[in-house]
């Protein structure tokens, strides 16, 4: 069995219009009764949900131990704003994703599952809006994990548990970051990189992925590519 791990935002689902900046920010100032400046720098891209609202915690000079006694009421709430506010006026699937998530999920030989920053909740939330949800079995997600890097190898222990003679050598994440590639040399994982996100396909090849494309139109040349990386052909 061959597993691939995708990550969501920038990968498999486009943001027409930015709203998570917004909403996080609010969401902590209605938490925390705190004043937050709305040009804050917060970097989304790669990051863990838990890692973003940390970063802006420490930029306001407030200790974690705060954010982690409220941390679920914080996640329930930013869920309950992108429930309001996610549409297809909001968000598409990144070009071609959808056909060649058909190919793989019904290609035997592969298992999916997602590893993203996104929590749980809102991961979740936008797979069913794309309706993809049921194309994945297990996963890894930004909840209380900082660090990305750490992301493989949770959603590899939890694919064992479906499939136990699984190995990591028969694993491929595939992200649109510097990040999703950075992870995967992390734990000896493939890598293919997508420029549907904010990187250009040469910024991504500088990190160098198995494999890099500028998007997933010609997505059957993408599944053999998928297959002649893992020596399937």
């Amino acid at each position: 069995m061959f597993v691939i791990l995708f990550d969501i935002d920038g990968t498999m689902l486009c943001l027409k219009k930015k709203i998570a900046k917004d909403i996080f920010l609010q969401v902590l100032r209605d938490t925390f009764s705190i004043e937050i400046d709305k040009d804050i720098y917060v970097d989304f891209a790669g990051r863990t949900d838990y890692g973003i609202v940390l970063s802006i915690f420490n930029q306001l000079g407030l200790q974690s131990n705060l954010l982690d006694s409220k941390i679920d009421d914080v996640y329930r709430a930013i869920h309950h704003y992108f429930v309001q506010e996610l549409s297809d006026e909001h968000i598409a699937p990144c070009q071609g994703v959808l056909n060649l998530l058909s190919l793989l999920h019904n290609d035997k030989r592969f298992a999916l599952g997602v590893i993203t920053g996104n929590f749980e909740l809102n991961a979740r939330l936008k797979l069913n809006l794309l309706g993809i949800d049921n194309y994945f079995q297990f996963g890894a997600y930004g909840d209380n994990q900082i660090n990305r890097l750490k992301l493989p190898i949770i959603a590899i222990n939890n694919a064992h548990k479906i499939y136990p003679s699984l190995i990591p050598d028969n694993c491929l994440i595939i992200g649109d970051t510097h990040l999703d590639i950075e992870s995967a040399h992390h734990n000896n994982i493939k890598s293919l990189a997508v420029a549907t996100g904010g990187m250009s396909v040469s910024d991504l090849t500088q990190f160098q992925p198995s494999l890099a494309f500028e998007d997933f139109s010609d997505y059957n040349q993408v599944y053999k590519m998928i297959l002649k990386l893992f020596n399937l052909e």
